[in-house]
């Protein structure tokens, strides 16, 4: 199998757990070890110069002075060494050197307790640093080195390589469009704090060392995400194949676009390969995760599709085809190195093989996705679905989808009853997000309170003369304020003088683009009093606070 086996790993740390990095030469783990150790104190200790000093020589000479079974031996001894003296506060880097067969052993047992993270990065970049390779021997070395790293290793960081704008590096204007700075690289503190790798990996070791006061730093600038986005009502996540990602012209910063989460669709799996995941194709899907991440605010769902179709989109008339237990768990532990946010589970899977994906899930929340291709018995109505929930329930997921094709419009009213069943449930129930599929299923997404699944224009492929089965994040905002279920809210710039400012002109233009009916005024008042006036409104959405009253107003407030 792709990735060992006997590697069973909770994935939960202790923030004071030593980190070890492993990675080929040209990965960078060394300069992300170094990061690491400034910022969180950590102290460094590089495999190779701890070998060093313990034994006296370097591993070169060593190695050139005695047979290979006695370098093997010393090798063991010091990499045991190693690891059982630095068990916290610790970041080790290790080399090749380190990869020997007792080496690999050693490593695979730290990583019951401790996060040991295979380092990855594209090739052209790692022939770019080591300038001694051709980019077709980096690429096949990689391919045969990648199994073994993640053979020994619990987790996985793509160090996404960068060039700067012009007014940094003149070189952007030759960069991959993935690998551009995109403009919300010069959004304000703390995200301009540090350099976008250096804020990338701070913010992975964080999520898996469950350091939320560094995660609260790192989203300062964005409250909003501060906030569970499964406790807010009528939030969407935009829903992404990986096939489409590497298109020409796809923006991510556009597609995330006033969504409230990015979902990643692995479709990948091809039902007649090998059960064991292509090493490319893991590197291709770290790549697709760091490229996401560097270019979203949202938290990243990542999804693999059970069913493919035979020859793609391009054979819709073909049947779905279910891949195997052991593909899909390939490509779900796969998942679970990278330390997304959410992570799916098929609910139509064994227990045994959901129980091994939740248990080895760390600080990644599962959702229980549950697609029925046709309407259980007795539909919403009916006992199924409950069933179905009350299994996800469980087996220990944090949040349930349920999904089903409409087949008349009745169906979209019944959805609303079976959310209202779970909600009256007399033990508080898990986030449930339920919705009908195909055309006639659209408005039960659009109603649908939690993560309702959305895309955007670039990505349709349905041709214009059917009937779309899918919404935007547009037309489900659209819907929810035209059938009055949600009611336009007042904005205002509040202050003495504001009539100078501009930020009516930019939040209405921000709401006219995302499909929302608020309106922001200025409000301009002789004292602060007159903001009462604007809080007591039944639909009084915010304000902003402006000179003389911005410290004035810190008594009234419940929270900052």
């Amino acid at each position: 199998m792709f990735e060992n086996s006997h590697l069973q790993t909770h994935r939960t740390f202790s923030q004071k757990a030593s980190i070890v990095l492993i990675g080929i030469r040209g990965t960078g783990k060394s300069s992300l070890a170094v990061i690491l150790a400034a910022t969180s104190g950590r102290r460094l200790i590089d495999a190779d110069r701890y070998f060093q000093q313990i034994v006296g020589c370097s591993r070169a000479t060593f190695k050139k002075e005695n047979d290979g079974f006695v370098y093997r031996q010393q090798e063991a001894r010091v990499m045991e060494s190693m690891l059982a003296d630095n068990q916290e506060g610790c970041v080790i880097a290790c080399g090749a050197g380190s990869m020997e067969r007792n080496g690999q052993r050693l490593l695979r047992e730290y990583a019951q307790t401790h996060p040991v993270i295979h380092v990855i990065r594209d090739p052209e970049s790692i022939q770019s640093y080591l300038k001694a390779w051709d980019t077709q021997k980096v690429r096949h070395f990689l391919e045969i080195s990648g199994p073994i790293y993640r053979g020994c290793s619990n987790l996985e960081f793509f160090n996404l390589s960068e060039t700067r704008s012009d007014n940094v590096d003149k070189d952007n204007s030759n960069a991959s469009p993935a690998h551009k700075i995109e403009p919300r690289s010069y959004t304000p503190i703390p995200f301009l704090t540090l350099k976008r790798v250096q804020r990338d990996f701070l913010r992975f070791i964080a999520f898996i060392t469950g350091d939320i006061a560094e995660l609260n730093s790192q989203h300062a600038s964005f409250p909003l995400s501060l906030l569970p986005v499964e406790s807010r009502t009528y939030t969407s996540a935009v829903s992404v194949p990986l096939s489409k990602l590497g298109e020409k012209g796809i923006d991510i910063e556009e597609l995330e676009f006033s969504a409230d989460a990015f979902e990643l669709a692995i479709d990948v799996a091809d039902p007649s390969a090998q059960p064991e995941l292509d090493s490319n194709i893991a590197d291709n899907i770290s790549q697709a995760v760091a490229t996401i991440r560097r270019n979203i605010i949202v938290p990243l769902i990542y999804h693999v599709e059970s069913y493919t179709t035979p020859g793609g989109t391009s054979s819709p008339t073909r049947a779905p085809v279910r891949c195997t237990d052991e593909t899909y768990l390939n490509l779900v532990r796969h998942g679970l190195r990278l330390s997304t946010g959410f992570l799916t589970v098929d609910l139509s899977r064994d227990d045994h093989i959901i129980s091994q994906i939740i248990s080895a899930s760390g600080r990644t929340r599962i959702i229980g996705h549950f697609e029925a291709f046709q309407p259980l018995p007795g539909g919403w109505d009916g006992d199924e679905y409950m069933k179905v929930y009350e299994r996800a329930k469980r087996l220990g997921c944090d949040v349930v989808r349920l999904f089903q094709p409409a087949e008349s419009a009745e169906d979209n009213l019944a959805v609303q009853r079976f959310r209202h069943r779970v909600q009256s449930l007399p033990v508080s129930g898990l986030p449930l997000i339920a919705y009908n599929t195909g055309p006639l299923g659209r408005m039960s997404r659009c109603f649908n309170p939690i993560l309702t699944p959305v895309t955007h224009p670039s990505l349709a492929t349905q041709p214009s003369t059917q009937l779309r089965s899918d919404i935007t994040a547009r037309e489900a905002q659209q819907a929810l304020y035209s059938s009055f279920a949600l009611d336009p809210m007042q904005f205002f710039v509040f202050g003495a003088n504001t009539t100078y400012s501009m930020s009516p002109a930019m939040h209405n233009t921000a709401f006219k683009i995302c499909g929302l009916p608020h309106k922001y005024s200025i409000h301009q008042s002789p004292t602060l009093r007159g903001l009462n006036d604007l809080v007591e409104n039944q639909y009084f959405g915010g304000s902003s606070v402006s000179l003389p009253y911005k410290t004035e107003c810190i008594p009234l407030l419940h929270s900052m």
